[in-house]
C-alpha cells in the first residue's frame, strides 16, 4: 500500500494538478492526502482527473480564504473505509 501527503500550495493550476496525477500514477497510490489547495470546491470531473476515476472514494474540506482546504483519497480495490 502506498501513501501520499503532500502540503500543495494551490489546486487551481492545471499544471499542479498534472504533476499530482502523474505522481499519483507513478507510484501507484492508494491514499492520498492533499493539504493547502486553497479551493473551496472540487467537481467531479477535477477529483477523475486527480484520481483517474478509477475506484477511488473521495471528500474535501474547503480553504478559508486563501488558506487551507485539503481532500483525501482512498483507492476501494482491498480497502474499507470506515467513516
Amino acid at each position: 500500500m502506498t501513501a501520499l501527503l503532500w502540503n500543495i500550495i494551490g489546486m487551481g493550476k492545471p499544471a499542479r494538478v498534472r504533476q499530482l496525477r502523474e505522481l499519483m500514477l507513478a507510484e501507484k497510490v492508494d491514499i492520498a492526502g492533499v493539504q493547502k489547495t486553497i479551493k473551496q470546491t472540487f467537481t467531479r470531473q477535477e477529483l477523475d482527473a486527480i484520481f483517474g476515476g478509477g475506484n477511488f472514494t473521495r471528500n474535501w474540506l474547503p480553504a478559508r480564504g486563501h488558506s487551507r482546504g485539503i481532500f483525501v483519497g482512498v483507492k476501494l480495490d482491498d480497502k474499507e473505509v470506515v467513516d
